[in-house]
């Protein structure tokens, strides 16, 4: 998990909260379970939405991914984009954190 942290802390966005310009990084890491024979259609989904990286696919149909949250996108939104894959069986936030700069 370093590793993915130390790579999403060179990739900080800003936004205005107010009047003030804040730097901010953001990461989610979440476990995907996916049907059976399904994981490659699932995957290449992922990929297509802005901010999703997958880090490992295993062997019994999980996908270990982080999502780098851009602006003001919520978390629950996240959560639901990916339960509404088709074959996605379950989308479990396993870490989140966010620290300004």
């Amino acid at each position: 998990m370093r590793k993915i942290y130390n790579h999403i802390k060179l990739r900080v966005f800003k936004y205005f909260e107010g009047s003030i310009l804040s730097e901010m990084i953001e990461i989610c890491g979440v476990l995907i379970h996916a049907k059976p024979g399904f994981i490659d259609g699932v995957q290449k989904e992922l990929l297509t939405m802005p901010g999703v990286e997958i880090h490992e696919a295993t062997d019994n149909n999980r996908l270990i991914v982080t999502v780098e949250r851009v602006g003001k996108a919520s978390l629950s939104d996240s959560l639901s984009a990916f339960n509404s894959i088709p074959n996605v069986l379950s989308a479990t936030l396993i870490y989140e954190h966010a620290e300004e700069i």
